[in-house]
């Protein structure tokens, strides 16, 4: 794993945040439950909703991290809303590599919704930091706890899909 703090501009974390608020209430979500293999869901209640960013947005995350990734065919960006319960099984990309940016201002680590992967030899942790990027350019195993009943807020972010070239 790439881990790389501060990836994301203050203007487009905002207009993160804003296009955040603003679909809420429109009908432009999934649901995990829906969507991901039975293989994501082994051990998980909860669910996670997700939504594409529009394109001006889209493009304005790849620009900020385009520094950061391997050369790619094409990007998928989407946000993710992780509710209480929420989380996904240890698994691979399926030849795709991929990042998650942490869009929570705070994030207590005993709300749970902690990112694990294995590096080959041990099992390692990371708490979500707001504006932090993990890249998963190795095709590592990796997996996110879930997020505690008890938290006090949804964790939010981004996950980038990107095909290689």
């Amino acid at each position: 794993m790439i881990i790389r703090y501060g990836v994301l501009t203050e203007e487009v974390l905002l207009n993160c945040e804003n296009f955040l608020e603003n679909s809420l209430g429109e009908n432009v979500w999934s649901v995990s439950e829906l969507f991901w293999d039975d293989s994501l869901k082994v051990g998980v209640t909860g669910n996670v909703t997700m939504t594409n960013l529009p394109a001006e947005l889209r493009h304005s995350v790849l620009r900020c991290i385009d520094p950061y990734v391997l050369p790619y065919a094409e990007a998928e960006v989407q946000l993710y809303v992780w509710h209480k319960n929420s989380g996904i099984s240890m698994h691979d990309d399926n030849g795709r590599y991929g990042c998650t940016i942490y869009l929570n201002r705070e994030w207590d680590i005993n709300w749970g919704g902690i990112f694990i992967w294995n590096d080959g030899e041990e099992l390692r942790a990371l708490n979500p930091t707001y504006n932090m990027m993990v890249l998963n350019a190795e095709n590592e195993d990796h997996m996110v706890t879930t997020v505690s009943p008890y938290s006090d807020d949804f964790r939010y972010s981004l996950q980038i899909w990107f095909t290689p070239v």
